[in-house]
């Protein structure tokens, strides 16, 4: 028997206290997490004087840590191991859009992504390569620069671990197994608890700055009508946003979201992202009900899809998602049909219609930024800041407004705003990029019809004048006077002057604000 103890104390020498510190992990004989994924990725480097890629074998268990180790030795004798806890994280791709959210067929995007696979793969094959001597983690495995596909994991503390896989479909898989750990944990009743403790201050949601979310901000986003179940498949407690559409989802239709690609749905967590004012304004104005409104209004009479529920798998879910959103399979239609789309879609700014500019901004495209009319030449996001619609404006910009275009004088959304004593507006197109004041060649403009002494050259008058303009911006737009009458039967308006200091004259066909 003594021998036996000394045979197995040569090859296995008993464990001390020092290095019992060394070992990563619970004590000998209570065992570990089963994994439900593994493999070898590589890790960027947090050490701000060496950013290199350096591979790691990666494990998710089923307990909801993501953990590396230097090697698959490490692994196996379970030290030098780091754990992530994805109950307080969210998983993203950066820098580039997600697989078929470019409008390609799944074939042709692989055919154009053959040579770049193959490229990426020898690049970790020359890596790998490069490590004859076989120990891990030297450092003739790490790769000074990463080409290939990455995601990144961002904690509620702002820590970030970027990872990198050799291939879409490996990144793809990851991500996948990530999102639906985190969907795990946030269904345990210990996580709602540590996020309700951890955000930092609700000032952060009301004001745009600081970490994570707060409660009130969060609270009178999901008080809305609607939000207390996912718009895409009904998911109770829904904690994920899209900014553009002003809709809550599920963390597993937030997958499928990211996959559509920002054009089409901006996803951002409702405890983990930061929340500018702007950004609640919009999800307070919309929310889940008004969004599947529009969104969802062909549905009941669809003779194909039906809504997934809760339990339908994840392709059900896509596969509904991308109809929804990506074709707009259950949009209805504009209500004019002989009206152009921007006409619309600035008589529902001017009538605070959100319903209609949901529907308008959907299939608006590059028409968002048209003028009015030839008559009128102002677009809808003049209107929008003349009036003071903060929702609006940024609707317009997520949906591809340009943020600088100006009317046939010259003056831009800035101008408007400002002009009819709109600060927040003015304020948040300057940040937007905008440029503030009226360009000399608009002065000129306005003041060749005029004499010398003209309003335009005088700033007093110049301030009236422009307040003049920006208060009938939106009370010179014809009303619609039924669903069945289009624009055309009534009278264009002309554009505001800048050469008389009274209001222009409305058009006989006013709109009631």
């Amino acid at each position: 028997m003594q021998q036996q103890q000394q045979q197995q104390g040569k090859f296995f020498p008993l464990s001390s206290s020092s290095n019992a510190g060394n070992r990563v992990g619970p004590p000998l004989g209570s065992g570990r997490a089963i994994p439900v994924k593994q493999g070898s990725l590589y890790k960027k480097a947090v050490n701000a004087l060496n950013r290199e890629w350096k591979k790691k074998y990666v494990t998710l268990s089923e307990d909801g840590k993501l953990t590396y180790h230097p090697n698959l030795h490490d692994y196996m004798e379970n030290s030098h191991g780091k754990d992530i806890d994805l109950s307080r994280t969210t998983v993203k791709i950066p820098g580039q859009l997600r697989p078929t959210s470019n409008g390609l067929l799944k074939s042709q995007q692989q055919q154009q992504q053959q040579p770049e696979d193959g490229s990426k793969k020898r690049r970790h094959r020359r890596a790998k390569s490069g490590n004859r001597g076989g120990g891990g983690g030297g450092a003739d495995q790490d790769v000074e620069e990463s080409d290939g596909y990455e995601f990144m994991i961002v904690s509620l503390e702002n820590r970030t671990w970027h990872f990198e896989a050799a291939s879409q479909e490996e990144r793809d898989e990851w991500v996948r197994a990530i999102e639906h750990s985190i969907l795990r944990s946030l269904q345990g009743p210990s996580a709602y608890g540590n996020y309700g403790t951890s955000g930092g201050s609700s000032n952060c949601l009301a004001g745009g700055g600081g970490g994570g979310g707060g409660s009130s901000g969060s609270g009178s986003i999901r008080g809305v009508f609607g939000n207390s179940e996912c718009a895409d498949c009904g998911r109770p407690g829904p904690d994920w946003a899209s900014l553009n559409l002003g809709a809550l989802v599920c963390i597993e239709c937030s997958g499928v979201h990211r996959q559509l690609g920002t054009h089409l749905s901006r996803i951002r967590s409702l405890t983990l992202d930061d929340w500018p004012a702007n950004h609640l304004l919009v999800m307070r104005a919309i929310g889940n009900k008004l969004a599947n409104s529009v969104w969802e209004a062909r549905l009941p009479c669809h003779a194909t899809f039906r809504k997934p529920s809760p339990e339908s798998d994840r392709e059900a879910k896509e596969i509904f998602i991308r109809a929804k959103y990506e074709r707009r399979e259950f949009l209805p239609d504009l209500p004019f049909r002989d009206s152009p789309v921007q006409q619309q879609l600035v008589d529902a700014i001017a009538r605070s219609d959100t319903r209609q500019v949901i529907l308008c901004l959907a299939v608006a495209g590059p028409a968002v930024n048209e003028p009015y009319s030839k008559q009128d030449p102002r677009a809808a996001i003049h209107i929008a800041a003349t009036l003071g619609q903060l929702v609006y404006l940024q609707l317009l910009l997520w949906h591809g407004a340009d943020v600088a275009i100006r009317d046939a004088e010259g003056r831009n959304a800035h101008f408007y705003a400002t002009a009819a004593g709109k600060p927040d507006c003015a304020e948040f197109l300057r940040a937007a990029g905008c440029p503030a004041g009226v360009p000399a060649s608009a002065s000129a403009a306005g003041a060749s019809a005029a004499s010398s002494n003209s309003p335009i050259s005088n700033p007093s008058a110049t301030a009236s004048v422009a307040s003049a303009s920006a208060a009938a911006a939106a009370s010179t737009l014809p009303r619609r006077r039924s669903k069945t009458t289009p624009t055309t039967a009534a009278q264009p308006p002309q554009p505001p002057t800048a050469s008389s200091g009274n209001a222009p004259t409305q058009s006989t066909a006013e709109i009631g604000l």
